[in-house]
């Protein structure tokens, strides 16, 4: 399974959706940090402080890139 597969996964598993363009729709606090928290333990990351803004996470592409990022980072 490929990381925007696994993003899909998780955005299911805490009930966010998302439109044709791949934008999230509508996504409070506590979703927010139940998909923060979902996407480290997928991961294995830890997503930092400057990562923690809705606005970082808007859509799937945004989402697959930070991941991308963190993980190439980890190795």
């Amino acid at each position: 399974m490929n990381i925007r597969e696994q993003i899909l996964n998780i955005l299911d598993e805490v009930n966010i959706i998302i439109d044709q363009e791949e934008n999230i729709i509508d996504i409070d606090s506590i979703v927010f940090i139940s998909l923060v928290i979902k996407l480290e333990e997928t991961f294995n990351i830890l997503i930092p402080d400057e990562f923690l803004d809705v606005n970082m996470v808007k859509n799937i592409p945004s989402l697959k890139i930070i991941i991308n990022n963190l993980l190439v980072s980890n190795e």
